[in-house]
């Protein structure tokens, strides 16, 4: 009786964690668009993520920052297939900068945007650090939250 007790035990041990492995995140690939910067217009005391679906809305945000150069143009965003997703910090005098930034598909049709962001010393002008990331259309519908690890 002891043995089946403790072979039953084992199994169910077993299971649970490998249900557990098989459960995983799965991170979500996106591009990052370059050449962009917030518009003084839009302001924040905190950090906030944002979905944009169309090009007037991300000129209402957005101004491209031509540079000259073969990749001085900002990436071209295709709204007819993507959407781009937004993360905006607050206007600081440091210099910072995400370091880190991922999306990681989460229950319930949620995605958390995943971020790590390194702030170094003062400076004499200020900017307003933010990220900008094209996805898909297969994942418009889905609901983006901010997670800073």
């Amino acid at each position: 009786m002891i043995k089946k007790i403790v072979k039953f035990s084992f199994i169910a041990i077993a299971i649970f964690f490998f249900s557990c492995a098989s459960q995983k995140s799965k991170e979500i690939s996106f591009r990052e668009a370059q050449n962009y910067f917030v518009k003084n217009t839009f302001k924040t005391d905190q950090i906030v993520s944002k979905k944009i679906t169309t090009q007037s809305e991300l000129n209402d945000f957005f101004g491209s920052a031509t540079v000259m150069g073969s990749n001085g143009k900002p990436t071209v965003i295709d709204f007819e297939k993507e959407f781009v997703v937004v993360v905006i910090c607050p206007e600081t005098y440091f210099d910072s900068q995400f370091t880190s930034i991922k999306l990681v598909e989460a229950k319930e049709n949620k995605v958390n945007i995943e971020y790590k962001i390194t702030t170094k010393e003062k400076q004499t002008y200020s900017v307003v650090p933010f990220s900008l990331m094209i996805l898909g259309k297969e994942h418009i519908d889905k609901h983006f939250v901010l997670k800073q690890y």
